[in-house]
């Protein structure tokens, strides 16, 4: 049964009962019209996840070469520290050898 014979059955007329259907109708599909996504709004969505997938790449990758520049400074600093350390024992232990 129809929302217009239901009205009409509670004392409506046709005219008011039909014409309150479509209006409700209307109204209804308004509503939810207005709060479904619609595919500009999916394509908004997607754009914004795009483009915050890409600045988070920039971020690790920028992190990833700090990182990987402190790595390399502290390999450098460890090594010639081992060198002059071995220099200095060689130079200690060949002037030991000398007297």
């Amino acid at each position: 049964m129809s929302f217009a014979k239901d009205l009409q059955n509670t004392g409506f007329t046709r005219e008011q009962a039909e014409g309150l259907a479509a209006r409700m109708s209307a109204e209804q599909s308004a509503f939810i019209d207005d709060r479904l996504a619609h595919e500009e709004d999916i394509a908004a969505v997607r754009a914004d996840i795009e483009a915050l997938r890409i600045s988070m790449d920039a971020k690790i990758e920028t992190t990833a070469e700090r990182t990987k520049a402190e790595i390399l400074k502290w390999i450098f600093s460890t090594t010639a520290t081992q060198t002059v350390i071995l220099l200095a024992a060689m130079i200690g232990i060949l002037r030991a050898g000398a007297h």
